[in-house]
C-alpha cells in the first residue's frame, strides 16, 4: 500500500493535552517528569538531616545546607526548562483549529491551514512519534503539530503515512551529515 500524499482533518475537538502528555513522555527523561517527587524527597531529606544533627556545632549543620542548596539549584533550573519546553510546544494552538492539511512534497512538509501555510524542510524535521489517536510531526524535540487518527482511512494508511515520514527524514538527515 502506498502513503497518502496528502491528508485533510480538523482538529476541533482533538485532545491537545493528551498529545502533549504523550510527547513529554516520549521525550523528556524519567527524572525531569517527576521533578515535583524527586524534589520533595530531596527537601525532606535535607530537613531530616538537619533535624537529626546535633545543634552543638553549627558546622555539620551549614554543611549539610550547602550540600543540600547545591543539588537543589540544578534542579530547580532543570525543572524550569523543561516546564519552559511544554509550554513552548503548547504555544500557537490557536492556529491549529480548522480545516488542516498535510502534504508530502519533494521539498519538506506542507502544512496549510485557514490562517497559514508552512514548509517543514525534512532536514529540520526532528521525528514522528505514533500517539494513541495518530500521530505527531515534531519539529523539536517537544514542539509538534498532531495529525489524528481520523485523517486516515485506515490504520495501515496511517503506518504508510508515518513510514514514508521518516523515510524523507532519515533520507534528508544523512545527506545534511
Amino acid at each position: 500500500m502506498t502513503a497518502p500524499a496528502t491528508v485533510s482533518f480538523d482538529l476541533g475537538g482533538y485532545d491537545m493535552l493528551a498529545a502533549s502528555k504523550a510527547i513529554t513522555r516520549a521525550r523528556l527523561p524519567f527524572w525531569v517528569r517527576q521533578f515535583t517527587l524527586i524534589f520533595l524527597i530531596y527537601s525532606l531529606s535535607g530537613v531530616a538531616l538537619l533535624a537529626v544533627l546535633p545543634w552543638g556545632s553549627l558546622a555539620p549543620s551549614l554543611a549539610v545546607s550547602g550540600v543540600w542548596g547545591a543539588g537543589f539549584v540544578p534542579l530547580m533550573i532543570a525543572g524550569r526548562r523543561a516546564q519552559a519546553m511544554i509550554r513552548a510546544g503548547r504555544a500557537h494552538r490557536s492556529l491549529r483549529q480548522g480545516r488542516t492539511s498535510v502534504e508530502i512534497t519533494e521539498a519538506g512538509l506542507k502544512i496549510s491551514t485557514l490562517q497559514s501555510e508552512q514548509l517543514f524542510y525534512w532536514s529540520g524535521l526532528h521525528d514522528i512519534v505514533s500517539l494513541d489517536d495518530g500521530l505527531a510531526i515534531c519539529t523539536t524535540p517537544l514542539m509538534f503539530f498532531p495529525v489524528p487518527g481520523s485523517a486516515f482511512a485506515s490504520p495501515a494508511a496511517q503506518t504508510d503515512f508515518i513510514d514514508a515520514l521518516r523515510a524523507r527524514i532519515a533520507a534528508a538527515q544523512g545527506a545534511t551529515s
